[in-house]
């Protein structure tokens, strides 16, 4: 059709750590999450910045694909939707961001209209001593 841009898709395979880009700014790594359908969570190195890392979980289980990714991350962004088939708890991913050794935590895609908010954080820190904050639309960080 005329006049309209290009569309490039690349298949991303759902290996296990599966590197997507690899250039001067970024390393981009990708792995399969346990969802009701197909998901990736993303982990990516800011080669600029002296590595710094961050990686997102997207909906997910807790699994050990996941767990492998996120391994040893300056920020994770894991989904705190609940514990429901697919999903996550603010408490599974406080576990999640222990266990990866993750210097700090943000609470993604949790429920906007529960009024008590501050009980995702307090579940999350039950199983994390690091840093907790809870994800908002425009969020801005440093990486």
């Amino acid at each position: 059709w005329p006049n309209f841009f290009p569309i490039e898709f690349n298949y991303i395979t759902t290996d296990k750590k599966n590197t997507i880009i690899n250039n001067d700014d970024f390393l981009i790594h990708s792995s399969p999450g346990n969802h009701m359908v197909p998901v990736i969570g993303l982990r990516i190195r800011n080669n600029k910045k002296n590595g710094k890392t961050i990686a997102y979980s997207s909906d997910t289980e807790p699994c050990d694909s996941i767990q492998n990714l996120v391994n040893k991350v300056d920020i994770l962004i894991h989904e705190a939707t609940g514990k429901s088939t697919g999903h996550s708890s603010a408490y599974q991913a406080g576990k999640v961001a222990n266990k990866a050794k993750a210097k700090a935590l943000l609470l993604i895609h949790y429920n906007i209209h529960n009024n008590d908010k501050s009980q995702l954080k307090y579940m999350a820190q039950k199983t994390f001593d690091g840093p907790v904050k809870l994800a908002f639309d425009f969020m801005k960080f440093d990486f």
